[in-house]
């Protein structure tokens, strides 16, 4: 991976530091993160389960922006899946703007933001405390307007996240909604095989074919054409996440469908050398992810395949061996942390500070 250099002042004057420096560091930090949530048995210690338990909610709500999202939409994928609960994503706008909140009997709100500061979603929680459904705020500021809106608040302690690249926030909070998944249903978490896949992945940036598909998206930038990328369940959270980071680091057009609504039209963005990003969950989702691989290696001659399996004649195929599904997302994850690390740098850009972009964004 190249990391270009930037001026900074120093003792002797203008010194070089590399781009994403900051970036790089809290991607390594993910490794302690994940350390301490498998042995510690998680973020949702024995207080939190017993409020949850007490409540026993049939329902979840969900609000969140952003990356923030994406890890809401990750956990809603599992919550569906394991504990037969109804999940639902908060339009944001309807509430704050509108006045509409959904009120339904049972349903307990879960709120989260690595700040906590944007108004709106400070906003939600207090119109959801307002109709009497309980708020689970996770936070990486315990002392922030939304931690103090909510009834209780999971803190993931990452510490300061300083790049304007989300990742170790992004991964608490994909973890903590594992924990959620965790104590509502019935799923156990393999912890060691997700912390595991976690560190992994952390490791040299120079393995896992990230220079060679950064090269392959870099060509398509340089021709003004864009990338596509596909998947599905919950793994299609993950995916967009690394869609959003790329996106914001390299100021570049990213094209995100599941497999399934990809089908209906949008693959007409695909052109002969178009690079296609899919990357393969396990599981039941696999085949159909697969099949529309295959259908897209005869419109493309850059179809990129990463995970748990790929089709005859792709540019390039990146293996995953990870069984767990949880860990296989959370290995996804962390990849795709460390493609945008590279391919941002190599193109002259710092993830650590976007142009135009700032850390805590306050949307109304």
């Amino acid at each position: 991976m190249t990391l270009w250099p930037i001026e900074c002042w120093g003792l002797g004057g203008f010194v070089e530091q590399p781009l994403g420096q900051r970036m790089q560091a809290e991607i390594v930090e993910q490794v302690g993160i994940a350390l301490r949530w498998s042995e510690s048995g998680g973020y949702l210690d024995e207080r939190a389960r017993t409020w949850l338990a007490e409540r026993t909610p049939s329902h979840v709500l969900t609000f969140a922006r952003g990356t923030s999202e994406n890890a809401a939409a990750y956990g809603r994928y599992l919550l569906t899946q394991h504990a037969q609960m109804v999940c639902l994503k908060t339009e944001i706008a309807q509430a704050t703007v509108l006045g509409v909140l959904p009120h339904l009997p049972g349903s307990l709100a879960v709120g989260i933001s690595q700040s906590g500061q944007s108004p709106d979603l400070v906003a939600v929680a207090s119109g959801y405390r307002a109709l009497g459904t309980p708020v689970l705020g996770i936070v990486n500021d315990t002392a922030s307007p939304l931690a103090l809106e909510s009834d209780h608040i999971t803190d993931i302690a990452v510490g300061i996240e300083s790049a304007v690249a989300a990742t170790k926030s992004f991964l608490a909070q994909c973890l903590t909604m594992l924990d959620l998944v965790d104590a509502l249903s019935e799923q156990r978490l393999d912890r060691e095989a997700i912390s595991r896949s976690i560190t992994d992945r952390c490791a040299s940036s120079e393995v896992d074919g990230i220079r060679q598909v950064a090269a392959a998206i870099r060509e398509s930038f340089a021709r003004h054409e864009g990338l596509v990328m596909t998947s599905r369940g919950p793994d299609y959270a993950v995916l967009k996440e690394g869609a959003l980071k790329i996106i914001e680091t390299c100021a570049r057009p990213v094209s995100i469908y599941t497999a399934t609504d990809l089908e209906h039209g949008p693959v007409a963005l695909v052109g002969p050398h178009t690079p296609v990003l899919v990357t393969v969950p396990g599981g039941r989702f696999r085949s159909s992810v697969l099949s529309m691989a295959e259908k897209l290696q005869g419109r493309t001659d850059r179809l990129i395949t990463v995970g748990k399996g790929t089709v005859p004649g792709c540019y390039l195929h990146i293996p995953f061996d990870e069984d767990d599904p949880r860990a296989l997302s959370m290995a996804f994850a962390v990849w795709l942390q460390r493609l945008t690390l590279a391919l941002s740098t190599s193109m002259g850009f710092d993830p650590d500070a976007p142009h135009g972009l700032e850390k805590v964004t306050r949307t109304l």
